[in-house]
C-alpha cells in the first residue's frame, strides 16, 4: 500500500529508469501502451516526477535481482517496479514479484517478454497493463482513464439486441405453425385448429418488449357431393336403361 499521493489536476509525471539497459524496446512498448490508457508525461529527472517507473529484467533469481534494484531506487517517490521475465511462452506463469518487495510505496508488476519477439501479446501482459493503470488512478482519482477500445452507445446496443430477439421469435413461430396444422385425409367436413396466444417478453436494462401472437385459426373445407346431385345421376341412369 502506497502512502504517496500524486497532485491532482495535471498529467502524471513519470521518470523511467533501467540500469541494466536491457529490453529497451520492451520498455518503450510498455510506456507507449500505458500512455494510451492513462494521461502520462515523461520527465528526465526524478526531482520533477510524481512516480518512478523502474524496469528490472530478471537475469538470475527474481528475489536477488529485485532486491539489488531496490537498493538503487530513491525512497522519496512512489515506485512502479516493472519486472521483466524473459520467455518465449505466452502462457508462462511467472512468480509474483510483489512477494519479493518489503518496502512501502513500491508497486510490483510482472511482464513477459523475449529478446527477439519483444513484449509478448498475452493475457498476462494485458492484466499487468491494467493493474498499472488502476494503480496510477488510485493515487490520483482525478487522473482520467483513456478508453482502450471505444464502445458503441448503450442505447444502440439495447435496440439492436431487442430487434434481433424479436426477429428470432417471429422466425421460430413461422417454423412451428406448419407442424401444428393437422393433415387432411380427404374425408370429413371442416377441421379447425386454434393455436393459443403466444406471449414473448424480454427485459433489457429496464426496457420491456412484449410480442403477442394472436389466435390463429386454420380451417380446411372439404368438398361435398350433395344428395341432390347424387339423385340426378341416379335418374339419368334409370332413363338410360328404359
Amino acid at each position: 500500500m502506497s502512502f504517496f499521493k500524486i497532485p491532482g489536476g495535471t498529467k502524471t509525471q513519470v521518470f523511467s529508469i533501467n540500469e541494466s539497459r536491457k529490453f529497451l524496446d520492451v520498455q518503450s512498448k510498455i510506456e507507449e501502451r500505458l500512455k494510451k490508457r492513462v494521461q502520462l508525461h515523461q520527465v528526465d529527472s526524478e526531482d520533477y516526477c510524481d512516480v518512478i517507473m523502474a524496469f528490472v529484467p530478471i537475469v538470475s533469481r527474481a528475489g536477488t535481482d529485485i532486491a539489488a534494484a531496490l537498493r538503487n531506487i530513491p525512497t522519496n517517490r512512489p515506485v512502479i517496479l516493472v519486472v521483466l521475465h524473459h520467455t518465449f511462452d505466452e502462457n508462462h506463469i511467472a512468480p509474483q514479484s510483489k512477494g519479493c518487495v518489503d518496502r512501502d510505496g513500491v508497486f510490483a508488476v510482472d511482464f513477459l517478454c523475449h529478446e527477439d519477439k519483444g513484449l509478448l501479446e498475452c493475457l498476462t501482459n494485458e492484466e499487468a497493463l491494467k493493474s498499472v493503470s488502476d494503480y496510477l488512478v488510485s493515487m490520483d482519482p482525478s487522473t482520467p482513464l483513456i478508453p482502450v477500445h471505444p464502445r458503441p452507445s448503450q442505447r444502440c446496443c439495447i435496440c439492436l439486441g431487442v430487434s434481433a430477439f424479436v426477429v428470432v421469435v417471429v422466425v421460430v413461430i413461422g417454423l412451428v405453425i406448419p407442424f401444428l396444422i393437422p393433415k387432411s385425409d380427404g374425408h370429413g367436413d371442416t377441421q379447425t385448429t386454434v393455436i393459443p396466444p403466444i406471449t414473448v417478453t424480454t427485459h433489457q436494462s429496464n426496457i420491456t418488449v412484449t410480442t403477442h401472437q394472436r389466435n390463429i385459426t386454420v380451417t380446411t373445407q372439404q368438398s361435398k357431393i350433395t344428395v341432390a346431385t347424387q339423385q340426378r345421376k341416379k335418374r339419368s341412369l334409370q332413363r338410360g336403361r328404359g
